[in-house]
This record gives C-alpha cells, sequence and structure tokens, in this order.
C-alpha cells in the first residue's frame, strides 16, 4: 500500500445550504461514500496511488473578503481505494457530475448520434465553445464528431455536457480515483489554522495560495502531518451512507 500523503485545497461557497463546504463542481464529490474525484488536478490524479491520503481543504470562494484564518478549513480525508478508467467510471457511477465522459444515444451513425446528445442538453451545455455548437445546431448542421468523442476499451463515448474543460482529453488520461469505505467527511469542517498551528509539520496557513495568483498548487505533506491528519479525520468526521449512484 502506497502511503504518500496530498494536501489539496478546493473552492467552495459554504453559504449556499444546498452545496455546504462541498466543492462548487463536486470534484471530489464528498456526498457518499465512497468518494470519487475524476476531473480537476491531472497531475495528482497521475500520482496518487492505491492507499495514498488526500486530505482536502475547502476554501471559500470569497476568502478575500475574510480573515486568513477564516478561509481554509479541513474537509475529508480521502484513501484512494481504487484507480479506474474512466471508461469504468461512466459504467459505475454514471449520475455522478464529476464523471467526464458518457454514452452517446443509439443512432444510424455517430453524427447523427452526436447531433441527438446534443440538442437533448442543448440548454445545460457547458462547453467552451458552447455558442458556436448552438449555432451550427440551429443550422441543421452536425458538429464534427472527432472533436467531442473519443473511442476507449471498445465503447464509443462523448465528452460529458456539464464540464467545461477544453482539455478533456488530457484529463482522462489519468486515473478516476474512487476512495476507500472508511474514508471521512468533515461537517463542519475544522479550520486548517489551527490544525496548522498544533502540527508544525503543515503548511502554515499564509502558504496555501499560490503567490500573485487565486490558485492552490497541490502539496506533499510529510508522515507527521498525514497522521496527525488522519486523526483528526478519525475523531471528528464522519463516513456518509453509501451512494445510491455507485451501480456496482
Amino acid at each position: 500500500m502506497d502511503e504518500r500523503a496530498y494536501l489539496i485545497v478546493y473552492h467552495t461557497y459554504p453559504e449556499h445550504p444546498a452545496t455546504q463546504w462541498f466543492d462548487k463542481l463536486w470534484d471530489p464529490d464528498l456526498r457518499a461514500s465512497p468518494f470519487t474525484w475524476g476531473v480537476c488536478r491531472p497531475d495528482v490524479r497521475k500520482y496518487a496511488q492505491v492507499g495514498s491520503h488526500l486530505f482536502f481543504v475547502a476554501y471559500h470562494m470569497e476568502g478575500h473578503k475574510r480573515q486568513l484564518d477564516e478561509r481554509y478549513y479541513f474537509a475529508a480525508h480521502f484513501r484512494v481505494g481504487e484507480r479506474i478508467s474512466h471508461v469504468e467510471a461512466v459504467r459505475r457511477f454514471p449520475d455522478r457530475s464529476n464523471v467526464i465522459l458518457e454514452h452517446l444515444p443509439n443512432g444510424t451513425s455517430l453524427a447523427t448520434r452526436l447531433r441527438a446528445y446534443l440538442v437533448a442538453h442543448e440548454a445545460t451545455l457547458n462547453w467552451a465553445d458552447r455558442e458556436q455548437i448552438l449555432h451550427i445546431l440551429a443550422s441543421g448542421d452536425i458538429p464534427d464528431p472527432a472533436r467531442y468523442t473519443v473511442e476507449e476499451e471498445g465503447e464509443t463515448l462523448v465528452h460529458a455536457y456539464g464540464d467545461h474543460h477544453t482539455d478533456w482529453c488530457h484529463r482522462i488520461e489519468r486515473p478516476y480515483l474512487v476512495s476507500t469505505l472508511d474514508s471521512r467527511v468533515i461537517r463542519p469542517p475544522i479550520p486548517y489554522a489551527s490544525c496548522a498551528v498544533t502540527c508544525h509539520s503543515l503548511p502554515p496557513v499564509d502558504v496555501l495560495q499560490s503567490p500573485g495568483s487565486w490558485k492552490h498548487a497541490a502539496r506533499r505533506i510529510d508522515g507527521e502531518a498525514a497522521s496527525y491528519l488522519a486523526e483528526v479525520a478519525t475523531s471528528c468526521g464522519f463516513i456518509p451512507g453509501k451512494s445510491t449512484l455507485n451501480a456496482s
């Protein structure tokens, strides 16, 4: 089992009752066990192995308006249980919004199947070139299937309508991660600053954000820091009910 550990910051809107402190794009999806992670941070998903510890920290999307100590909250301990392909993710977690591929409807050709898919999701299409796609559909034409579909494991799949990433083909090259069933979410989350004060091996709160940027780089943390956060999660976290989205 791999024991490497990462500290990963995601963005959230905690004032919205429906989302609480969950990731604003549901990736990682921490709503039910097992947790899943399949779109963001392809670099971390590439290197995280079965057994790796992923410690997720929620960042308030209006953090610039808050005191530094009130911007970051330790939200979940995600222990990697499986590394699966994105085709397998479509089969097992078809209703999760962090699955970046989908099945196409039946049809006589790939082009007509793609058109039927786009027409069905026209109102909620979130692709970066949405306006161009809608113009093509309105003209009665069909977008180039090669730009929006892939052949994987003998199946033709389409870029999921709800995903906005233009580099989606690159993101599916990295595994879709599934947590162990004992992974825990912390509700309400714990101020990260208090964790960093208690465990000096953790990065201090003032270095989490990349200089001159709104981004937060993922960080490898050492064994002492990982053990501390795992203990905090065990004592303060809980295991959500098994996902009804998991078809396996």
